[in-house]
């Protein structure tokens, strides 16, 4: 399952563009301090590092879980649930649609438990994808103002 938005405010003719540096670098923000962009998340934990990324203990909607974080420079950031019987997966991509416009796209994986749970709980996809849908709408508002483009005095991006 994957939702995407744009980055850019539709609703604004001039939009800033967005620089994907400072994207890249506001997700990995994000990665370890979700609580400033998912409402979600109450608490992290950083509990170990590693080389390509780390493992972080949260606590949403009031149930703890363990994820496995692998940042793929400036693209995108896996997270991995450790026995979580519905979730397997999560990622947070940066792309770019049709128009060129980046976008950010979150996409999860479900695990054994959610794909059964899928198929015998009728609202579990409804709940599923409204907690997703609001969740993505939550980061990005965050994201918004903190990944667009300095320009300088004349308009030109920096």
């Amino acid at each position: 399952m994957s939702w995407t938005t744009p980055l850019t405010d539709p609703s604004s003719p001039d939009a800033t563009p967005v620089d994907r540096h400072r994207l890249w670098r506001s997700l990995l923000a994000k990665a370890e301090a979700p609580t400033n962009y998912v409402p979600a998340i109450t608490a992290c934990r950083i509990l170990e590092r590693y080389d390509d990324g780390f493992l972080r203990e949260i606590v949403r909607n009031g149930e703890r879980l363990v994820q496995r974080v692998r940042p793929e420079p400036e693209r995108r950031i896996l997270f991995e649930h450790i026995g979580d019987p519905d979730v397997a997966s999560i990622a947070n991509v940066i792309g770019t649609d049709a128009s060129g416009a980046t976008t950010f796209t979150i996409e999860i994986v479900l695990a054994a438990g959610g794909a059964a749970r899928a198929l015998q709980e009728s609202d579990f996809l409804r709940t599923t994808d409204e907690y997703f849908a609001d969740t993505i709408e939550a980061i990005v508002r965050a994201l918004r103002p903190l990944s667009v483009a300095t320009l300088d005095q004349e308009g030109a991006q920096r």
